[in-house]
């Protein structure tokens, strides 16, 4: 194989990789933004453990409030995912989400490894492009 020709391969190579990158990127905050909210729910469930018959706001959506009042404490509708969902004690439910946030905090954790795999991956690329494309120059050829 021609030098020419390895450095299309490695260019080929380094966008693949970028893209690999940008993927994971995305998926990681992502993660990242699900992890927060089940931490807000954590907090939120812990608060209403303590709370009853107690005026609270309830959320509406797009920054919009309605006023409410508490009546039972002791369970919560919660998601199973795919629109599932299911009535469960707070306890239970509080548990559950513990278990999704550490499963999270794992799959964030795997994330950050391959990104930093694959980021050295790249730069490893990017050099070897950069010598091939030096040593193209040098004998007057191509790129």
């Amino acid at each position: 194989m021609s030098k020419e020709e390895e450095l299309r391969q490695l260019m080929t190579q380094i966008s693949a990789v970028e893209y690999q990158i940008s993927f994971l990127q995305q998926q990681f905050a992502s993660l990242t933004e699900r992890i927060a909210e089940l931490r807000v729910s954590l907090s939120t469930l812990n608060s209403i453990q303590k709370t009853k018959d107690e005026d609270i706001l309830l959320p509406v959506g797009g920054s919009v409030y309605a006023f409410g009042k508490l009546m039972d404490n002791s369970r919560v509708i919660i998601g199973l995912g795919a629109n599932i969902f299911a009535e469960k004690g707070i306890d239970e439910a509080i548990k559950d989400i513990n278990e999704r946030q550490l499963e999270m905090e794992r799959l964030q954790k795997q994330m950050r490894q391959q990104l930093e795999q694959l980021q050295e991956n790249l730069t490893a690329l990017r050099i070897k492009a950069q010598n091939l494309a030096n040593q193209l120059r040098q004998q007057g050829g191509g790129m």
